[in-house]
């Protein structure tokens, strides 16, 4: 008992310290449940016991197929044959697979009935019958809901929401509009009450068998507890048998260095290669690829965009074909497979089927050879987007990632369809198919009958000869605003394709996997015994965790700056180190006070792309490490909430001494957390509010601000005051010597100050939102108060810090100059 409650506690513990494997909370479930039936003797232990084997087996089964493909197609066929059969029975058309089909639950309920009837007494006919006939009838209820869901979406009333509405006043509650949003994604929920319900029927008016051996008793808490059975050779073969299924379903071996790899992408097609320019804003002016050749020289690739992609394709190690369109020559499709054949790898970038006179999308043309084909359809994710709508299956792309970090996709791609010998990388469950493209162009999209509901796939890969064939719906993760979140995973793509190596999904690890998980499952269920059931479940909870901890460790995506060549240079070049570093990170470890939803006026797609236009390949930092500051030019910290660790003050502080450029926007409402580092630097923004005790001074907050921070008699041939926008700025202080003013507030306050360290400078701004999209660059690229003062400003920041050359702004419209002076009056 005492073993058991320790192994409990390490797995409630243990996501704490590393991140857990994506079933971890499966086998906590049972092993908790096997806990408790240490704990108890008679029915009571059998019920606790049969309940954690069947969580047991679904955990089992979620391994196998995140990691042996075919079972994925297999369950996946299961629940479209469930859909079909519903629709011949109801009249309404129904497609799904294995989420909705409620595979899941069949699986948790078969191991509970196998167990709940070897655990009764015989005869057993009758009762197998009846729980049979309960279980498979419960389950078509549940499909018969979802069968009639679009119809009953229909009867409920709708609601309209008033144009304007008060954000911090909810909407009445209304029942109706509520069951609207539940159907049909939460009746998987009512699916498990369903299949509950009945468990608890069964469970309930068991007629149990004779326990085999007294209960022992036992000093303690639980006076007739069961001892656990079982020699330790049937133990130890358990805890073998569970380690060799978490390292053959979890370890991988990629590389991620691009080191001497060669790209070829095509350069025509639906698709531009254009980087952020200046002068040109909003989200349509941000350019599609031009970002990603950078991307893979950062990883020491180089990147070749050809008219004709399949000429050359001697020396190449990756083919790119993006958003490709119009007929394809049987030359160029010869050249493709050739090249995949003898060893090459093929990456296609998919979109919504696309389709302007006789020019159409031809992915299905270039894929004809393998076993995936683009869906004309556009995959429609019930949330905003597929971050968190999805899973990912076992593979070096998504092995060393997170279950917890988002999938990279948008709502905006097409979804795949894939057979046996292929296989999906990444599936979107909660989310539809759209049938054709329009959902993008009108951007209005709803779920009807007949549409495929769930389990639709992303991403997909097959081995063709030697080589290998990658197939994503969707571009977001390569786009220049997609690259800031998705560089990760695109890298580990990249990588993979580049280098291939021992995964998961190979068929010879496929078919380890599935032997140990007979033999696992063979044994389990020859010794019917909470102890067998709790080492089981812990040591897969525990060696699935240490594997994604270890793929983590071992292949992290390292982009360095000096790589990359300059804005100004060509793609197909090869690159070469050098001193100038052209990468920027903005920080995400620290809980920082921007929006990771895209273009809200809270998030930071202006600064990305404002860094972008300045040159510089533009990231979000993971962690604070030695190894990725030194490849990096420019730290940008927005306002954390999590405190920086003295480890990681020092490291700051050391990128800041060689040369980098540390830049803090935080106001005093929020530089708690920045409070220790900021003193490392010698710099102090006055927090607000202070106690109302003592003699501590309030800082004066400066609000929105306009001020001036070049006067036309401060520069060359000036003619003109250069301004800039604060949303809520406050003053700021610095200790020491080489301080810069660089921008003065009310009262002649500082609000940003430069202070050099070392060959590096550090500079704070004390505005909490002066780099957000609200204060910098909107959705549209409207102009602020007639101009694009502060995109000016960042352009004059850089250039002046990092590039030693001052750059002017233009000066504003009359009408925003007239307000400049009102304003500097009244200050």
């Amino acid at each position: 008992m005492s073993i058991g409650l320790v192994c409990f506690l390490a797995l409630l513990v243990l996501p704490a310290f590393i991140q857990t494997g994506p079933v971890h909370e499966i086998f906590l479930v049972a092993v908790f449940l096997a806990l408790l039936a240490m704990g108890q003797a008679g029915p009571a232990r059998r019920v606790f016991l049969i309940c954690a084997y069947a969580v047991l087996g679904l955990g089992i089964y979620r391994i196998a197929c995140l990691s042996i493909p075919s079972l994925w197609h297999v369950a996946n066929l299961v629940g479209a044959a469930m859909g079909r059969w519903t629709a011949i029975l109801t009249g309404q058309p129904l497609s799904i697979g294995a989420t909705f089909g409620g595979i899941d639950f069949l699986v948790l309920m078969a191991v509970l009935y196998a167990g709940w009837l070897h655990q009764t007494d015989p005869p057993r006919r009758n009762r197998a019958i009846a729980g049979a006939i309960a279980i498979l009838g419960g389950h078509q209820v549940y499909l018969f809901l979802i069968a009639y869901a679009p119809i009953l979406i229909g009867w409920l009333p709708k609601v309209t929401e008033p144009k304007f509405q008060q954000p911090y006043i909810p909407l009445p509650l209304d029942w109706g509009h509520t069951m609207r949003l539940a159907l049909p994604w939460n009746l998987p929920a009512f699916g498990a009450v369903l299949h509950v319900a009945i468990a608890c029927w069964m469970l309930r008016w068991a007629r149990w068998k004779p326990d085999a051996a007294p209960s022992l008793v036992n000093s303690g808490s639980y006076p007739n507890a069961t001892p656990v059975n079982g020699s330790w050779k049937t133990v130890a073969a358990t805890m073998l048998l569970a380690i060799g299924i978490a390292m053959a379903s979890s370890l991988s071996s990629p590389r991620t260095d691009l080191n001497g790899k060669v790209f070829i992408a095509n350069q025509q097609g639906r698709l531009d290669w254009s980087r952020p320019q200046h002068d040109r804003y909003g989200q349509s002016e941000a350019g599609m690829f031009g970002v990603l050749p950078m991307f893979v020289q950062s990883l020491g690739g180089k990147f070749e965009i050809q008219s004709d992609p399949t000429e050359n394709l001697a020396d190449c190690d990756v083919l790119l074909l993006i958003h490709t369109a119009g007929a394809l020559l049987k030359t160029q499709q010869e050249r493709i497979w050739n090249f995949v054949q003898q060893g090459g790898s093929l990456l296609v970038i998919a979109e919504p089927y696309y389709q302007q006179g006789a020019t159409t999308s031809n992915f299905n043309d270039i894929l004809a050879p393998t076993s995936i084909r683009v869906r004309q359809d556009v995959a429609i994710p019930e949330p905003e987007s597929w971050r968190g709508a999805g899973f990912r299956l076992a593979h070096p792309t998504t092995l060393a990632r997170s279950r917890h970090e988002n999938i990279p996709f948008s709502d905006s791609g097409a979804s795949l369809q894939v057979h046996w010998p292929a296989w999906p990388l990444v599936v979107g469950q909660w989310g539809w198919s759209d049938p054709g493209s329009d959902a993008v162009i009108t951007s209005q999209s709803r779920f009807e009958a007949g549409e495929l509901l769930g389990d639709l796939v992303l991403a997909a890969e097959q081995h063709v000869g030697d080589g290998t064939v990658m197939v994503l719906g969707n571009s977001s993760s390569l786009t220049n605003e997609g690259l800031v979140r998705g560089y990760d995973w695109m890298g580990r793509v990249l990588g993979y394709l580049a280098n291939r190596g021992s995964h998961p999904l190979s068929l010879g690890r496929q078919v380890i996997s599935f032997l140990l998980l007979v033999a696992l499952i063979a044994l389990i269920a020859w010794r019917f015994d909470s102890g067998h059931c709790m080492g089981a479940a812990f040591v897969l909870a525990v060696c699935l965790s240490a594997g994604e901890a270890y793929n983590r460790s071992i292949t992290p995506i390292m982009p360095d700056g000096r790589w990359i060549n300059s804005l100004e240079s060509g793609t197909n070049q090869v690159p070469k180190q050098s001193s100038s570093k052209h990468l920027a990170y903005i920080d995400a470890s620290h809980l920082e006070a921007y929006s990771n939803q895209d273009w809200t006026f809270d998030a930071i797609n202006g600064l990305a792309l404002n860094l972008m236009r300045n040159g510089y390949l533009t990231l979000m930092l993971p962690e604070i490490s030695r190894e990725r500051l030194e490849r990096a030019a420019i730290l940008v910290s927005i306002a954390p909430t999590r405190p920086f660790s003295r480890d990681e003050r020092a490291l700051i502080k050391e990128f800041v001494e060689k040369g980098g450029v540390f830049i803090s926007t935080t106001g005093a409402e929020e530089v708690s957390a920045s409070m220790q580092l900021l003193e490392d630097l010698q710099v102090h923004v006055p927090p607000s509010p202070v106690p109302t005790t003592g003699d501590t001074e309030e800082p004066v907050p400066m609000g929105y601000l306009h001020t001036r921070y070049l006067k036309a008699e401060d520069y060359q041939a000036g003619d003109h005051d250069v301004y800039v926008l604060f949303y809520a700025g406050w003053p700021v202080e610095a200790t020491g010597e080489k301080v810069e003013v660089l921008v003065r507030g009310l009262k002649n306050l500082p609000v940003v100050l430069c202070r050099r360290i070392g060959e590096g400078r550090a500079v704070i701004i004390a505005d909490t939102c002066f780099a957000m999209n609200k204060n910098l660059e909107y959705y549209g690229g409207e102009p602020f108060r007639g101009g694009y003062e502060n995109a000016h400003f960042w352009r004059w920041f850089i250039s002046r810090l990092l590039k030693n050359e001052v750059w002017i702004p233009p000066p504003v419209s009359e009408s925003a100059a007239e307000t400049d002076v009102d304003e500097e009056a009244e200050q």
